[in-house]
């Protein structure tokens, strides 16, 4: 997998140079779902902290998992609303109750643990948190297709 910057934004036209034969035109971006980490209350060595899962398509979400890792000391010790697994990386899944997410509706789960100075805001990832191409041109000089691409959660263009 390769990673490209974005050229330029226009409109909602993402340009991206990929090589000096390939050029790719994204007309658009489809967003299955946002992630968003939260600290929730924090004190002198501990937190809570709640992740959200926002579904912006058009059709419901069946099941769902993310997963996200820490880079200092914090640790959960314990969660509600979801199946948490893990010591660092931790991973998510939905409970029987909460594992539908219906057109812009949101799921929350919760959960508490330590820290040392700081309560970190890691990187949330999985499927729900994917951005996909509504529509993608190639313009080439050789090739018949440069690759499949989709831009990553930190604005980056990903060739598979």
């Amino acid at each position: 997998m390769r990673t490209f910057r974005k050229s330029g934004v226009r409109g909602g036209v993402h340009l991206a140079k990929i090589s000096s034969s390939c050029f790719v035109v994204l007309f658009a971006l489809h967003t299955q779902a946002a992630c968003d980490y939260q600290i929730t209350n924090q004190w002198n060595n501990g937190f809570t902290a709640a992740i959200k899962i926002t579904n912006s398509t058009s059709a419901a979400i069946n099941g769902w998992s993310v997963s996200w890792q820490y880079v200092g000391d914090n640790r959960i010790s314990n969660s509600w609303n979801a199946s948490v697994s893990g010591s660092n990386p931790y991973a998510a899944t939905n409970l029987n109750w909460n594992g539908s997410i219906q057109p812009n509706q949101t799921v929350e789960f919760g959960f508490q643990g330590t820290k040392g100075s700081i309560a970190e805001i890691p990187v949330i990832t999985g499927a729900p948190c994917r951005q996909h191409l509504l529509h993608e041109q190639h313009h080439h000089a050789h090739e018949p297709r440069c690759a499949h691409y989709e831009i990553n959660r930190f604005g980056q263009l990903v060739a598979h």
